[in-house]
């Protein structure tokens, strides 16, 4: 043994490891540049991340044409910090002549009988970088800006500081700009990890470079003919370890193996089919329909996440793009269950939405619908009803706190409605009881069809009303050439207030027919009955 050497114990030892590790640089994580991705279209192509995942955009962002999350969660390091994560997101937004223009864009809306109904709505858009950061950014400020050029194209080096977000962050951009367009590509990524990336980053928008653009090819811009070209159209942008699988019911999209992608499958198909047959859906209608509604299966929650940002939130269903959106909840340590639960409320409101263009039930019967509904397991090919008793404690308290509406202010339109998440979980477990045996006794047998039936009643008699509107030529939204006159604004806003209308119209006649005749005394037997069975 050398003089002055000690012998040190080994958890001495493993501690110093520990430490050294925690506090270690990370900048030999940041990995290096993978495959290529190539726009036709706007003519770019560009280097990703090394086993960065292509996430994709949902198609109401039309400014968003690529997205990517990084392979790994990066921690917040330091002694005694609290440990915040992140996971680094790559997304490229393009700015083409039609989005910088200031112009009235026309959009479709319901389908009523079999006609298109279309509205003129400002187009408000980004006309830079700038100004889509900071309209989709808060806490933030601008830092270094510096000019320069890759492979010939002038372009923009830009970040920006996003102090207060948690955790802290920055956003690595490189705009290019191609004459016509600008192509924004930018990197999100942990404030204290920025330093150790940024060589990557940068690495990556040294290979952007132009590509010959491809016009889109004759009649892109159409509705697909056939289920075919439907299919190809909502898979064309799909990566290569993505899979789809068309069902009796659905196309479902997955990031998932093909062991779980086939489980959703099979539980999606059976839960449409029983909310299918309580509407007493027209099967033949249904059969020639050139579209699928679409289940889209993420491979994480960070996917998940990244796929629905700028898309209406971090819903199951997204009413604005008509998918149902979950991820696959066993890497997370959830059973197959609690994916059948969100993959039943998205369902259920994907197939209410597809059966009522543009009024839907009142929120008492339409979310408590999608509650009963999340309630069921899946098994082999069929799924049934499986009481959930874990939100007892939460109602029970609620209840006592006085937090819970009485039913009839949750029913009556003319009341408050649904106000709180009290009165969600209340307005579930009242559909989930109506269902049950103790719910199937007068006067409340029998309430919940007959609502949708009187609803249903209601809407199509809505919608004959609206048949002569639309074939009235005055009636459409489609403006002659020339300036608009005065008149032709009035009929407009005169519409625009006659369609807000119409849907309280419905849903107060339908729970008028419902509930026709019944006493204080009736609503408080209800009321009672409820509280027996769900607390």
């Amino acid at each position: 043994m050398f003089m002055g050497q000690r012998r040190f114990s080994p958890l001495f030892l493993f501690s110093l490891l520990a430490v050294a590790f925690l506090c270690a640089p990370t900048g030999f994580a940041a990995g290096s540049l993978g495959k290529t991705h190539t726009d036709k279209e706007i003519g770019f192509s560009i280097r990703v991340p090394k086993d960065w995942t292509y996430v994709g955009s949902p198609e109401n962002e039309r400014y968003i044409v690529g997205k990517f999350i990084s392979n790994r969660d990066l921690w917040s390091r330091g002694a005694g910090a609290y440990r915040m994560g992140h996971r680094s997101e790559m997304r490229i937004i393009a700015f083409t002549p039609e989005n910088k223009e200031m112009t009235e864009q026309e959009v479709e809306g319901a389908t009523v009988l079999g006609k298109t109904l279309k509205y003129s709505v400002p187009n408000n858009p980004y006309r830079d970088f700038k100004e889509y950061v900071k309209r989709n950014t808060s806490g933030f400020y601008f830092g270094d800006e510096k000019e320069a050029v890759v492979k010939k194209v002038p372009c923009t080096y830009l970040d920006v500081m996003m102090e207060q977000a948690r955790p802290p962050l920055r956003q690595i951009a490189c705009i290019y700009h191609l004459g016509d367009v600008d192509v924004a590509v930018y990197f999100e990524v942990m404030e204290e990890f920025a330093s150790d990336y940024e060589g990557l980053f940068r690495s990556a928008f040294k290979s952007f470079k132009r590509v010959k653009r491809e016009a889109k090819a004759a009649g892109a811009g159409a509705k697909p003919l056939t289920r075919k070209d439907f299919i190809k159209l909502k898979t064309k942008d799909l990566g290569s370890d993505w899979i789809w699988k068309e069902t009796k019911s659905h196309l479902v999209i997955s990031h998932a193996d093909r062991k779980y992608t086939d489980k959703i499958a099979k539980f999606a198909d059976a839960i449409r089919k029983v909310i299918a047959k309580e509407f007493k859906a027209n099967k033949k209608e249904k059969k020639e329909s050139v579209a699928l509604p679409i289940i889209r299966i993420c491979g994480s929650p960070d996917e998940f996440s990244a796929y629905l940002s700028n898309s209406g939130g971090m819903r199951f269903f997204n009413d604005e793009t008509r998918e149902v959106v979950v991820y696959d909840g066993t890497k997370e340590g959830y059973s197959v269950d609690w994916t059948y639960s969100r993959l039943g409320r998205g369902i259920c409101q994907q197939f209410v939405n597809d059966q009522f263009d543009f009024i839907l039930p009142a929120d008492w019967y339409y979310l408590g619908m999608s509650y009963y509904y999340s309630c069921f397991k899946g098994k082999g090919s069929s799924c049934k009803y499986v009481r959930d008793t874990s939100d007892t404690e939460y109602l029970r308290r609620f209840v006592r706190q006085g937090e819970c509406s009485k039913l009839k202010d949750l029913l009556d339109p003319d009341s408050k409605g649904i106000a709180s998440y009290a009165d969600f979980f209340k307005a579930g477990t009242l559909y989930c009881f109506l269902k049950s045996r103790e719910g199937k006794r007068k006067p409340w047998k029998g309430v919940s069809e007959a609502y949708l039936q009187n609803f249903m009643d209601a809407y199509w008699e809505v919608t004959e009303q609206l048949k002569s509107d639309l074939d009235d030529p005055d009636f459409s939204d489609e403006e002659d050439e020339g300036e608009e006159d005065e008149e032709e604004g009035e009929k407009k806003k005169s519409r625009t207030i006659r369609f807000s209308s119409i849907g309280k119209d419905v849903r107060k006649k339908a729970f008028e027919e419902t509930f026709a005749g019944w006493s204080d005394s009736d609503w408080n037997k209800l009321e009672k009955a409820w509280e027996d069975w769900a607390l």
